[in-house]
């Protein structure tokens, strides 16, 4: 009986824990926000750019950046240390043609989302049952024993 505990335990644990996390663009989100967009109502919505260049066809790219830095020192010994300092930037980029129209956007941003799996879902649903009821089989069993 420990041994079937043990593993419907076991087992509710494992199909419990079946999900999936990944990081998707936000190209796609910020381009049904912000194409067609007058210049104005991107900076509206977005605030002041980190600065503004040509695109080279007449018209304008607004750029938004975010410049995050991380250093770490390592002390060797009281004498020799070395800092070691990694920059990533985070952006994204607006392009406002001729008309003052938002045309293209272009980011390195992502955001962080779920798959959708019905049958993820299914086997964290069976995972909890099968967690609930070693438990409850348990308390069942060694309840008598006091």
């Amino acid at each position: 009986m420990k041994r079937v505990v043990a593993l419907l335990t076991l087992l509710g644990v494992l199909f419990s824990s079946c999900s999936t996390t990944y990081t998707v663009s936000l190209k796609d989100d910020l381009s049904n926000i912000f194409i067609g967009k007058k210049h104005s109502e991107v900076i509206d919505t977005m605030g002041a750019p980190t600065r503004e260049v040509s695109d080279g066809l007449g018209g304008t790219i607004l750029v938004y950046e975010n410049v995050e830095a991380n250093s770490l020192t390592h002390h060797l010994s009281q004498s020799i240390s070395y800092t070691k300092t990694r920059t990533q930037i985070e952006y994204i980029h607006c392009y406002i043609n001729m008309e003052n129209t938002c045309y293209k956007i272009d980011t390195n941003c992502t955001k962080k989302a779920e798959k959708e799996n019905t049958a993820g879902l299914v086997w964290s649903i069976i995972g909890t049952i099968l967690g609930v009821s070693a438990i409850a089989g348990a308390i069942a069993y060694y309840a008598p024993m006091r």
